[in-house]
């Protein structure tokens, strides 16, 4: 089960994506707040692998790529 936990660093807001609390991946904000983009692998902050305006939306996309 995918699960995503809040994180409020200095980097800004952002969802971390877990498995059996292991992180995937993280979900952040737009710059500009026009969306959100989902950045897979631990560490990645650069190529985000998945772009959407509405959260919710991105969220079941990701759950999905992870099946």
């Amino acid at each position: 089960m995918v699960t995503f936990e809040e994180r409020d660093l200095l980097g800004g807001w952002s969802l971390a994506v877990q498995r059996s609390g292991v992180t995937l991946g993280h979900i952040r904000k737009h710059a500009d707040n026009s969306g959100y983009a989902y950045f897979s692998g631990p560490d990645n902050r650069l190529s985000p692998t998945m772009e959407e305006g509405d959260l919710a939306l991105l969220k079941k996309r990701v759950e999905l790529s992870l099946r």
